[in-house]
């Protein structure tokens, strides 16, 4: 699919050129100006003929623990001061577990989240535990925006306007997409996600929430980013590690899914498709017990050819005994604010 894609930007350049040069309103000053500015826009957009080296962080289902959350912070800031191009996406479940939800409903497990800087998160079925107010509160207070593309939420009063059905490019923060197209040193990135259509049965969403078929409005989404010219895509899914395997393998156009919901521990990617067009599937456990690091690197077509994925040990440590990762200072002087209100 790619590589037609690729055939067909070619052709298009081509053909777009041809028209600057060839076109009668290059007689007219005014005119030319005009068309060969919105030529050129067409030409950029379709400008990500290069390779593409990025890192994604990952996390799922941490279910409110935040006791581990200092050491991530200093892994995800180390990695971030050795390499350029990284997006940091959680897979859902934030919601409920411990008593730091019980307390704060989210609201601490936000904040800790915008201060590290997540790019993109979906929703899980237990961010429907609570009420539509809960969770309303939660969107609303995100500095990055969510994305799911198989949630209705049109006809719920508290969360209808905290919903868009447009893809978002790249997206405002505290609102929901069915998709964002992130830029990343100069190249566009589409960043779907899914939630469990389980949820009803899982959760406790209001009645007026619908969710649709996944595997579906994946296609659809996918689609819709291929038309607008992105040819990297990344699902975050929470749908657990047996359909994120069907998606993989019946779904073109998917190069990662971030996966969840199955509290999967994957020591390295699974890869799909390796002969034509790669799909890899990660997970991390479940807790925050790991962080997720994939390094990955796209031909100039957005073909996956390169990749090394891991699983960091928060709380490894070394021979000696201590901890590989301290404690970042404004997280555990967070983290111990939140302990006094206990």
């Amino acid at each position: 699919m790619k590589t037609r894609y690729a055939k067909y930007v070619s052709f298009s350049m081509t053909v777009l050129l041809h028209l600057m040069v060839s076109s009668p309103l290059a007689y007219s000053p005014a005119s030319n100006v005009q068309a060969v500015t919105s030529l050129s826009d067409k030409i950029i957009n379709f400008s990500d003929n290069r390779e593409l080296k990025v890192t994604i962080l990952h996390t799922n289902d941490t279910h409110a623990h935040l006791e581990n959350i200092p050491r991530r912070f200093t892994a995800i800031h180390q990695i971030r001061n050795t390499r350029e191009n990284t997006l940091l996406l959680d897979a859902g479940d934030v919601f409920s577990g411990v008593r730091y939800f019980n307390q704060f409903l989210g609201q601490a497990d936000i904040k800790f989240m915008n201060e590290i800087g997540y790019d993109a998160m979906t929703l899980g079925n237990h961010e429907f535990d609570k009420s539509s107010e809960v969770l309303r509160n939660f969107i609303r207070a995100a500095a990055f925006p969510l994305v799911s593309a198989n949630i209705d939420l049109s006809k719920d009063k508290k969360l209808k306007n905290l919903a868009q059905p447009v893809i978002g490019t790249p997206g405002n923060p505290g609102v929901v997409y069915p998709a964002v197209i992130k830029v990343v040193d100069g190249q566009k990135v589409g960043i779907i996600g899914l939630t469990t259509e389980k949820t009803t049965i899982l959760s406790n969403p209001n009645k007026n929430i619908v969710f649709e078929d996944a595997f579906k409005h994946a296609k659809d989404t996918v689609t819709s980013l291929e038309e607008k010219g992105v040819n990297k895509i990344i699902v975050i899914s929470h749908l657990g590690y047996d359909r994120d395997k069907d998606l993989a393998k019946n779904l073109e156009g998917i190069d990662i899914i971030v996966g969840s919901h199955s509290h999967t521990k994957l020591k390295k990617p699974d890869v799909y498709n390796q002969e034509k067009e790669p799909t890899l599937i990660v997970q991390a456990g479940k807790h925050g017990k790991y962080l997720g690091d994939l390094d990955l690197t796209f031909d100039e077509s957005g073909k996956l050819i390169k990749w090394k994925g891991k699983l960091i040990n928060i709380m490894k440590k070394d021979q000696e005994g201590d901890f590989l990762y301290q404690e970042d200072e404004w997280a555990k002087k967070y983290l111990e604010e939140l302990k006094s209100l206990k």
